[in-house]
């Protein structure tokens, strides 16, 4: 009884066994207009809730691709900083 979430193939983001496909897809769509409509908010709207709405978000996808390039970017960060933090000697066998 109750929810199951499903493991193994998803260890970083929640989802309901049988339900992943759609789990999948919403995060696909919704964590990069967010991160869209939070730059928006702060870069473009100075922060002001008054010059936020004025702007125009009929252009859905417009919005969405902008959350997906500082996702893609905030991604490859994380990847050159763990680079940089890997030590090579820590793994090696000898």
């Amino acid at each position: 009884m109750g929810i199951e979430f499903a493991s193994g193939s998803s260890d970083y983001l929640l989802v309901i066994k049988g339900y992943e496909g759609i789990f999948y897809t919403f995060y696909f769509v919704a964590i990069p207009y967010l991160m869209g409509a939070t730059f928006l908010f702060f870069a473009v709207a100075g922060g002001k809730f008054e010059h936020f709405m004025l702007l125009e978000f009929s252009a859905f996808l417009v919005v969405w691709m902008i959350g997906y390039e500082i996702v893609a970017a905030l991604i490859l960060i994380a990847i050159l900083i763990s680079f940089f933090k890997h030590d090579s000697k820590q793994g090696s066998r000898r």
